[in-house]
């Protein structure tokens, strides 16, 4: 029997699709201004969500498809591959603790990094650069809001709720004003687990 998963995210992951999926994304994005860059400064680029690849392939059409890039896991690896990309770095731990193993673990000296991103993205990458012979430089081009929702589904009449990030999960909290139990959730990444823990401490 097909589970009733209410999906709160951008978009509905590949290992949901056979479920009974209700898409209601919680949260919007709001493109920020960014001011101009020269790509030639920098070795290396960071992608850690879609969104920002997205984004910044908008802004920068003609970028060199054989630029080194670091991945913060496979569905963004996948994304890059469509779009043409082809010297690809991708994490096996898929998040910023992930990324900044593999980054270590690469023969860099000297190399600049860009890393497009959202303006609330942890620290967690821009504190090992602080110690790194490398350089980094974050570009902030997006930020997210929770939306405007005039009717919210009753989330009781589903079997799990499906948090794809803790900007979701602030979402719900701040639509529903609760959380459901912690069996009835799913979430992606050990970031996402947590903050959901976080937060029924306080519901």
């Amino acid at each position: 029997m097909k589970r009733k998963i209410l999906c709160t995210g951008f978009s509905v992951p590949p290992h949901l699709k056979e479920e009974e999926v209700t898409h209601l994304p919680l949260i919007e994005e709001i493109a920020l201004p960014v001011e101009n860059i020269s790509l030639e400064n920098f070795t290396h680029l960071i992608f850690t969500s879609k969104t920002a690849l997205r984004l910044f392939c908008e802004e920068n059409e003609n970028i060199n498809k054989d630029i080194p890039i670091i991945s913060v896991g496979q569905a963004t690896t996948h994304e890059l591959k469509k779009i043409g990309f082809c010297n690809i770095h991708t994490a096996e731990k898929e998040n910023a603790e992930g990324v900044v193993e593999l980054i270590h673990n690469l023969p860099l000296t000297k190399a600049h990094f860009l890393w497009p991103r959202s303006n609330l993205a942890r620290e967690v990458i821009e504190d090992y650069f602080k110690e790194s012979p490398c350089s980094l430089t974050p570009l902030d081009l997006y930020t997210v809001r929770t939306r405007t929702i005039p009717k919210l589904p009753d989330w009781t009449s589903f079997d799990f709720i499906y948090f794809s990030s803790p900007s979701t999960i602030n979402a719900f909290v701040e639509l529903y004003k609760t959380l459901p139990p912690l069996s009835q959730c799913l979430t992606i990444g050990e970031v996402s687990e947590n903050h959901l823990k976080y937060q029924l401490n306080f519901i």
